[in-house]
């Protein structure tokens, strides 16, 4: 087993445990990658948060260089190992996918329904090397014209380092991204390496298209494959658990912090709580942790969606700067007013419901 699938398999047990147990529970369910790719897991349990996916990889010249200083592998060798790990541990929950080159645009695998099979047969069919221009405008072009005959949400995946050699005629990526968010129901994850600030300037700017919109840096994206399992699915709340005792999960738990009504502020009785976490993912640099904010269901999808990513933000802002965490070894997503965890129908309800989950793993 390779270290990124290693990674990739950790990483993907901790998106599982996201699910953690109210107050007071005492076990916690194990879900490895077997467990899902043998459809042990009921779909059930599966909270869908995409309908419908896109991958728009590079494969243009910029990524033949070395994944890092010392690596025999180059950034489109590594990415091409996430996507395959990705494809192996997605669950089978009735998606539409497609893969698509930028680099020229090509299309590899147009969107259909997905199938594991043919999609790893796809990223095997990627190009041995990467070489060529990069058409970045281009593909975002193409990939508004399939959002045109597309239903429910769909979540972008835009492999980058943030250049364009798009000949006239063409506007800026962030112009099509913006256009994009404004039409359709779409979410963009841009996974980064932009080294120039140009290009970084380039890739936050498509991502200010919604709120549900990331920035992801290539190199936090290899250590935690979760940016694409967490923007496709999460995992449902349960009451009851059972623990498989088979499995040996190495981390800490955590309670839920709740916050006011519209409120991202930590309150001071959840200060305990983050000291224990942040000293134990600073002595612990190998660990990380998922971070999932809500809301309840008062507002509207985009502004719950801001406001429960704000809340995981702070949580985030806590351990950094208390505690001089590894930007890292933190995963931050929201998820507005999904997944609820009690009742919107009375304040107890809701109250409970203004959260962030906290799953820690390694």
């Amino acid at each position: 087993m390779t270290t990124l699938y290693r990674r990739s398999t950790a990483a993907l047990m901790t998106l599982l445990l996201i699910a953690l147990l109210p107050a007071g529970a005492s076990a916690i369910e194990l879900i490895v990658a077997e467990d899902i790719t043998q459809m042990v897991v009921p779909k059930e349990r599966f909270v869908k948060t995409a309908d419908s996916f896109i991958v728009l990889f590079d494969a243009s010249g910029s990524m033949d260089e070395p994944y890092e200083k010392g690596s025999t592998k180059t950034q489109y060798e590594v990415a091409k190992e996430l996507l395959r790990a990705g494809n192996e541990r997605l669950p089978d929950l009735g998606y539409y996918g497609g893969l698509y080159l930028y680099t020229p645009f090509q299309e590899v695998l147009p969107v259909t329904f997905y199938e594991r099979d043919k999609f790893a047969q796809a990223i095997d069919s990627l190009p041995a090397e990467a070489k060529g221009p990069t058409f970045l405008a281009k593909g975002l072009q193409e990939v508004e014209k399939m959002l045109e005959n597309m239903a429910g949400k769909t979540a972008v995946f835009i492999f980058t380092d943030g250049t364009t050699t798009d000949p006239a005629g063409f506007t800026q990526p962030e112009e099509y991204t913006a256009r994009m968010a404004k039409k359709h129901d779409v979410c963009f994850t841009i996974i980064s390496d932009a080294k120039t600030s140009d290009a970084q300037k380039r890739v936050r700017d498509m991502a200010k298209a919604n709120a549900c919109s990331r920035v992801v840096p290539f190199d936090q994206f290899v250590r935690n494959p979760n940016y694409i399992t967490g923007a496709l699915y999460l995992v449902k709340s349960s009451d009851e658990v059972v623990t498989r005792t088979e499995q040996k999960v190495v981390g800490v738990k955590v309670d839920n912090v709740l916050f006011d009504f519209d409120k991202a502020d930590i309150r001071p009785e959840f200060h305990a709580a983050l000291d224990d976490l942040g000293q134990y993912l600073t002595d612990n640099p190998d660990s990380f942790a998922l971070m999932a904010g809500f809301t309840d269901n008062v507002g509207s999808d985009d502004y719950n969606v801001d406001l429960s990513f704000q809340r995981a933000l702070s949580v985030a802002g806590y351990l950094t700067t208390k505690f001089g965490v590894d930007r890292k070894q933190l995963v931050i997503f929201g998820y507005g007013a999904a997944n609820p965890a009690e009742s919107n129908q009375s304040e107890e309800g809701r109250a409970q419901n203004r959260r962030v989950e906290i799953a820690v793993g390694i």
